[in-house]
């Protein structure tokens, strides 16, 4: 479920505008460190510093989006710039290793207090989770159906034909890029109440943004429902995968899922959520 909120987060920009960020893992680490370092040396509770995670993550997508919007970035020239970006954050978080803990990591205290969010048992961690990707779920069916997604569909189809018919690409971009971010961030946070333990390359790394893309376009980055069904199907395949041979055959796991992802491309190039539903969530 954390992936299928991470996946519907990143189709908002990514799927509905068709502006492609392979470095959305770079708004997981800000909402993950936002967090845990608040909690680690000023002992601060999660959900205060979930309202880092969404203020560092907002302002990090308007210091990316403005320039690239402004200056009219699109296509592959974007897509490497977000991948450049979650690079820099990658390195810059393990050179900051006084503070970070580096390639080491930064383990967190376990305190056992419910007002932190901190808990024995994994159900309450499950419930949580699930409100959350709940929550974003009829958020995306809610952006699918109004006016703004509208927007972003015609923009995804044709930008200047968008322009020339009034719409205001740029505002509609930022808008779209920073709502992405603001949720993306708090998947972060949730990683890190979870796992309390987090690892720059584990937050920050390329592996987890093009797994975000890549489980999105094997659902369907288009449809409401499709990152979710993409996350559903695709995370416990590599895990069985990875559980089973992973040990025997190195990297075979990550073959296995390339081969799925290959496969879904050819035969079903809208996802599986354009098989399942075809053209009843066509925007009209």
């Amino acid at each position: 479920m954390l992936f299928a909120y991470l996946c519907t987060s990143w189709s908002i920009v990514s799927g509905y505008s068709r502006q492609v960020s392979l470095g959305h893992s770079t708004f997981v680490g800000l909402g993950a460190y936002s967090t845990a370092l608040l909690y680690y040396y000023f002992n601060l509770n999660p959900l205060i510093g979930l309202l880092a995670s969404i203020a560092s993550a907002s302002a990090a997508s308007l210091i990316i989006g403005v320039p690239s919007f402004k200056f009219g970035l699109r296509g592959p020239y974007y897509t490497f710039s977000t991948l450049a970006i979650a690079e820099f954050f990658t390195y810059l978080f393990i050179g900051l290793r006084d503070i970070t803990g580096g390639e080491l990591g930064l383990p967190l205290p376990f305190k056992n207090d419910p007002l932190y969010l901190q808990f024995r048992s994994k159900i309450p961690y499950y419930y949580i989770i699930m409100l959350m990707w709940l929550m974003i779920v009829l958020l995306a069916r809610k952006i699918q159906s109004s006016k703004f997604g509208y927007y972003l569909f015609a923009i995804r189809n044709d930008e200047t034909a968008a322009e020339a018919c009034g719409i205001n690409v740029f505002k509609t971009k930022i808008v779209s890029s920073l709502l992405s971010a603001l949720l993306t961030s708090i998947g972060g946070f949730f990683y890190t109440i979870y796992y309390m333990y987090i690892t720059p390359e584990s937050v920050f790394g390329l592996a987890l943004s093009f797994q975000i893309a890549t489980t999105s376009l094997i659902g369907g980055a288009t449809s409401w429902i499709g990152p979710s069904l993409g996350a559903f199907f695709a995370i416990p395949l590599l895990e069985i995968t990875r559980t089973t041979l992973g040990g025997r055959f190195i990297g075979f796991p990550l073959l296995f899922y390339g081969l799925v992802l290959i496969i879904i491309g050819r035969y079903i190039p809208g996802g599986i959520a354009s098989r399942l539903f075809k053209d009843k969530e066509r925007v009209r």
